[in-house]
């Protein structure tokens, strides 16, 4: 936090704690306090990250890859590249069903 304090870096902690169980989905609420953030011009650049930076970070990034009109494929094909061989089917599932209007509606 010194560090963050000192170069004028801000910190947005959206929340999730660290949980004994690996398989807790990120909640639609904090994917969505995550995109609010990350549309915004004012927050560039940004660093987005969890624990491990694959299933939180990849279903966030692949929500907004969708805001970006990524198609599926393309989305789903760079969270299993960051996710290696621990690619998530709910997380997947997640990203598809994400309904966009949630941000701006």
């Amino acid at each position: 936090l010194d560090f963050c304090a000192a170069h004028s870096i801000q910190l947005h902690h959206l929340g999730v704690l660290y949980s004994t169980n690996a398989w807790d989905p990120i909640t639609e609420d904090v994917v969505l306090q995550a995109l609010h953030l990350l549309v915004q011009p004012s927050t560039y650049p940004v660093l987005v990250m969890c624990n491990l930076g694959r299933h939180r970070t990849g279903t966030v990034i692949g929500c907004l890859r969708k805001l970006q009109r990524w198609c599926l494929s393309a989305i789903l094909e760079e969270y299993r590249r960051y996710a290696g061989q621990k690619v998530r089917v709910m997380n997947e599932q997640f990203i598809e069903l994400f309904d966009e209007e949630l941000v701006f509606g």
